[in-house]
């Protein structure tokens, strides 16, 4: 740091790396000798984090973003557009800066169009590649799994931008379309895909579907441990934990404020610490701890198709419409969405996903949600914990 920015305090510059990118850009222009530590905060809280550099920013990373997804061919290379796409919504949200990712889902959905069918063949040691094929990869000794219901790529990078005291490695998987919680964590928790399932769209089955899972990865009864909740009791006989919580996806759906009410109350959520105490309890247990997410959300638009067609899926996600065997849809149906081929899905039914970012709702409602194939709802984080810093 010392050697690139050379006009200002590396110790200044070392406290306030996240923003390192933005630090640079604002340094282009500068001329004068800021070098103690007091000229770089100033130089970093009026010139680097000014909505002004913000601004210039995001206007040139959402170009060079793009070509980077034009340029995305793998699975590998989505996850970093979504990784990437995530940062930028963050500094979007703070900042209050309105930013589309709608030709970014576009170029999205023709990978989801191509490539997402051979996910489930893609062999990895170290992440998956799609959400079912996660416990074999993750089974080791002594696991925890910490599920957290409805975290998008850019949650978590509010969450670890507020109060990460972790070394982590941050990777992202692709979850189960449509985004629901019985079909996608359904899928994560039992490693079934849904045409393997009794029924997809039930929940009933998630538990029992984790201990066999865990039996034939060759846990006992005893070593398996499926709960819900920052307080979670694991005895000392457990090996392999799944840990749901259900705060975002619950933050997710009472949420009036759109992307800045969803940032400020993950927020506080991190404040609060739960999960951080959660993952420092699990490490002092010697667990290997991974977190990961079954679905993320998208803010979207109504698309004024209100009544309720075919199956009830899942009330809150609003971005698809299942129908069952033959039926019909309606023309506005066919017209505001997409029908899904129903990869990995039980044929029996229909999948209608609403397009771009619109959502089966009252006309311009404003709402925050999940269940279709836009990148902000697909890739989701997928994070090994390494220690403490």
């Amino acid at each position: 740091l010392k050697h690139l920015y050379s006009r200002l305090n590396e110790f200044a510059l070392e406290r306030q790396s996240e923003h390192l990118e933005l630090i640079d850009m604002a340094y282009d222009g500068l001329y004068m000798n800021l070098s103690t530590y007091e000229q770089t905060e100033s130089f970093i809280r009026d010139t680097a984090l000014s909505k002004a550099n913000v601004q210039k920013y995001l206007s040139r990373e959402n170009q060079m973003l793009l070509l980077q997804a034009q340029r995305a061919r793998s699975h590998c290379d989505w996850i970093d557009v979504a990784k990437r796409s995530a940062m930028l919504s963050y500094y979007s949200i703070v900042y209050g800066i309105p930013r589309s990712t709608m030709e970014l889902n576009r170029l999205f959905d023709v990978f989801i169009d191509e490539e997402y069918a051979n996910l489930s063949g893609v062999v990895s040691s170290t992440f998956p590649a799609i959400l079912t094929k996660t416990l074999p990869i993750i089974a080791s000794e002594k696991t925890a799994l910490i599920v957290i219901d409805g975290m998008s790529m850019s949650d978590y990078e509010v969450i670890k931008r507020t109060d990460w005291p972790f070394d982590s490695e941050d990777y992202g998987a692709f979850a189960l379309i449509p985004t629901t919680t019985s079909i996608s964590r359904q899928s994560l928790l039992t490693g079934l895909y849904p045409s393997q399932m009794e029924n997809q769209f039930s929940l009933a089955k998630e538990e029992s579907g984790f201990y066999q899972a865990a039996e034939k990865l060759g846990y006992s009864k005893m070593e398996a441990f499926f709960g819900r909740g920052y307080e979670v009791d694991l005895h000392h006989q457990v090996k392999l934990a799944a840990i749901i919580l259900n705060d975002v996806d619950d933050i997710m759906h009472g949420q009036q404020q759109g992307d800045a009410g969803m940032g400020q109350d993950i927020r506080l959520m991190a404040q609060q610490g739960k999960l951080q105490k959660l993952i420092k309890r699990l490490l002092l247990q010697s667990f290997s701890v991974y977190i990961t997410s079954d679905h993320g959300h998208i803010c979207s638009d109504g698309n004024g198709i209100t009544g309720r067609f075919g199956l009830e899926v899942e009330a809150k996600a609003q971005r698809v419409i299942v129908l069952k065997d033959f039926a019909e849809a309606s023309g506005a149906v066919k017209e505001a969405s997409r029908l899904f081929p129903g990869t990995y899905l039980d044929k029996k039914y229909q999948y209608y996903i609403a397009k771009d970012n619109l959502a089966f709702a009252a006309q311009d409602r404003k709402l925050i949600t999940h269940g279709g194939v836009s990148l902000e709802e697909v890739v989701v984080p997928f994070i090994i914990i390494r220690g403490v810093k």
